[in-house]
């Protein structure tokens, strides 16, 4: 499902918009494919930015940003972990022996939420652990501790589980990498291990299954995992997504394209966005300076450019989850 980025002019309801990604996203929001302006917006955030040459790289970072809505959300869930069916079905059979292999595998999932950098019980990967629960109908005892999931990794229970994990989004790919590398303790039988040492063993199969995944954290996780992880990421955001990019896919005009990573720049520097020479959550590049724009449902991740989620010194972020 493509997320709605402002790419082609949509009409416009009422009154005439002061500029033409407005009245896209006035649209947008009335059509409830954006959230209400209460969450989303733009014309205050566009009171943020004071020159000429600020207003249009303004413009073209609200044209080119990305909204997975709530609803979206769900479907994009549904989609990531149904990529799973190809590996663990086989689609010469007969369309009910299909059904019913896809079934059986689904009963086979251990579900693995993946967790932030402080971990607590908000984390999006408990939410989406839980819709999986309630769209595909598994059982509670396939939501185990971590442990438990390792324990059953080793090959010492038939069937050979099929481990899920799940979370929203993947940016640098870090959390997922220390999740597989972390030794699980199992103290009552002395032994610890980690998905990472389990993997080569065969005894079970490891699917990541994250909404939507950049391209650069897919590639982090790919050169850790190999093959022994599957990733399906719902949605894929590629490096032309990043504002800081050459490539940058949302500039105007090639003049703003030269000109807008030195803009952006200097508006950090002007409202006093942090920068930080090492990976920062609160870099105004965004995390692994990434540089995107976008919301799934209701979290902007810390890979989005400063300007659009800073909160302080009289700027107004972009979005607002508070609504």
């Amino acid at each position: 499902m493509p997320p709605t980025a402002l790419i082609e002019p949509l009409p416009t309801l009422g009154r005439k918009p002061e500029h033409p990604s407005l009245g896209r996203c006035d649209f947008l929001a009335r059509a409830h494919v954006w959230p209400p302006t209460n969450a989303i917006d733009s014309r205050q955030w566009l009171k943020n930015f004071v020159s000429k040459e600020e207003k249009a790289v303004a413009h073209d970072l609200l044209r080119g940003f990305l909204v997975f809505s709530e609803r979206m959300t769900r479907e994009l869930f549904r989609s990531a972990i149904q990529k799973i069916m190809p590996h663990v079905v086989d689609f010469s059979l007969p369309a009910a022996e299909v059904q019913a292999a896809w079934r059986q595998a689904v009963e086979r999932m251990l579900i693995v939420p993946v967790r932030g950098e402080t971990p607590n019980l908000t984390d999006s990967g408990f939410g989406y652990a839980r819709l999986f629960r309630d769209v595909f109908g598994l059982r509670q005892s396939q939501f185990l501790p971590i442990t438990q999931v390792v324990s059953r990794t080793m090959g010492a229970v038939a069937p050979a589980p099929i481990v899920v994990f799940v979370d929203d989004f993947v940016g640098s790919g870090e959390q997922f990498i220390k999740l597989w590398q972390a030794q699980q303790e199992q103290a009552q039988h002395g032994w610890a291990f980690s998905f990472e040492e389990a993997a080569p063993s065969g005894a079970a199969q490891f699917f990541y299954c994250p909404l939507a995944a950049s391209s650069y954290g897919l590639a982090a996780i790919e050169q850790v995992c190999g093959s022994h992880v599957t990733l399906c990421p719902a949605h894929v955001v590629s490096a032309e997504y990043n504002a800081l990019s050459p490539s940058y896919r949302f500039w105007s005009s090639t003049d703003v394209q030269q000109s807008g990573p030195a803009v952006l720049a200097n508006i950090a520097r002007r409202v006093g966005m942090p920068a930080h020479d090492n990976h920062h959550v609160d870099d105004w590049r965004g995390y692994h300076r990434l540089g995107l724009g976008l919301v799934l449902g209701d979290a902007m991740p810390d890979a989005c450019l400063g300007v659009f989620r800073f909160n302080q010194r009289g700027w107004h972020p972009l979005f607002n989850k508070a609504g």
